[in-house]
């Protein structure tokens, strides 16, 4: 019987990929590559964008109870990173799929199961936690001074009363006369109540 793999691959928002979409083909094609070469029998595929700090994710649980159920031999992920961006959750991770018979082949990465390849595996997720601790502390940082310039911060959706637009250094909010009659209306109730008096 053809050993039986599982293809995993992910990105997040916090990779500040241009292309996600493209970035997931790239690691599909690349995994599907893997498992041709070596003969395996790809009995699922999971994508998700999620974030690789998180321990619980949509996709990988359900991985991981296939892993329960010894519904596969072998997960084959492009990167390290692709995993787990903590390296405590990568050491629990790749225990779970240890303990169950499940093998993890990385794309990217061969680690040997000697200290040596320990050593390495533990430097590659070190990396990977500190790498995308330096984009937050990056992105936190880029979001405060457009703050103090005056820049709206915002994912492009204004809140009702307002239009988003669009400008050369991200964006601003103007009135929506429209809707902004209807906010006034409100306060006005708030403030000294509706037609009846009641508030």
């Amino acid at each position: 019987m053809a050993t039986r793999a599982i293809i995993y691959s992910r990105v997040s928002t916090d990779d500040q990929a241009k292309d996600h979409k493209g970035s997931l083909r790239t690691q599909v094609e690349a995994c599907a590559a893997r498992a041709k070469e070596k003969g395996y029998a790809v009995v699922e595929m999971f994508k998700e964008d999620f974030s690789g700090a998180e321990y619980s994710r949509p996709e990988l649980d359900k991985i991981l109870d296939l892993a329960y159920s010894k519904s596969f031999d072998v997960l084959i992920v492009y990167d390290i990173d692709r995993l787990s961006r903590r390296a405590s959750h990568q050491y629990v991770f790749e225990d779970i799929f240890k303990r169950n018979g499940v093998t993890i082949e990385y794309i990217n990465n061969e680690f040997t199961d000697t200290p040596e390849g320990q050593l390495q595996r533990a430097t590659y997720s070190a990396f990977a936690e500190y790498e995308r601790t330096k984009i937050l502390e990056r992105s936190l940082r880029g979001r405060r001074a457009k703050a103090k310039a005056g820049f709206v911060i915002t994912g492009g959706i204004a809140p009702f009363g307002y239009n988003y637009v669009r400008n050369e250094h991200g964006g601003k909010f103007e009135i929506n006369e429209a809707d902004a009659k209807v906010v006034r209306q409100i306060y006005q109730w708030y403030i000294y109540g509706d037609e009846s008096g009641s508030r």
